[in-house]
């Protein structure tokens, strides 16, 4: 079984300023995984990252993405079910060291994989606090897939 590595989020930075609503970002769209069966995501926080001392949550979402050329300008993506996301909060003293997650795609952490993910994905970074605070995140994203 091949083995082949996609790089939808090279590293970057992500700052975030209205913190005291939900802010979402998209990172990448139409990750083309129709010739996979496996995929695990590599999540990586990389050193210099700033959360705040406040309580903040943020959270990283891999969606089933359903993009079609009839309808090119839509935005359809849904959460893929038992997917785990990765939950950072702001008590992760550790974070400004880096760290990483290893997550799969389709199936809870250490099972295997019971959800059929689809041909494309859509990777998204979500932050909320309770009060206004610097948040500054330094991501990448690596998808470790094996073929059929």
């Amino acid at each position: 079984m091949a083995t082949r590595v996609l790089r939808p989020v090279e590293r970057m930075v992500l700052i975030f300023t209205d913190n005291l609503h939900l802010t979402t970002v998209t990172l990448a769209r139409r990750i083309n995984v129709a010739a996979f069966k496996e995929v695990t995501a590599y999540v990586r926080m990389h050193p210099g990252s700033l959360i705040g001392a406040n309580p903040t949550n943020s959270l990283f979402i891999i969606n089933a993405d359903g993009y079609t050329d009839e309808d090119p300008g839509a935005v359809t993506t849904t959460n893929i079910p038992a997917f785990q996301t990765m939950l950072v909060q702001s008590n992760q003293a550790a974070l400004a060291a880096g760290g990483m997650a290893v997550l799969p795609v389709g199936g809870p952490s250490g099972a295997p994989v019971t959800t059929n993910f689809g041909s494309l994905l859509s990777i998204q970074w979500t932050v909320q606090t309770s009060s206004v605070v610097a948040i500054n995140l330094i991501v990448s994203v690596d998808l470790i897939c094996k073929e059929f």
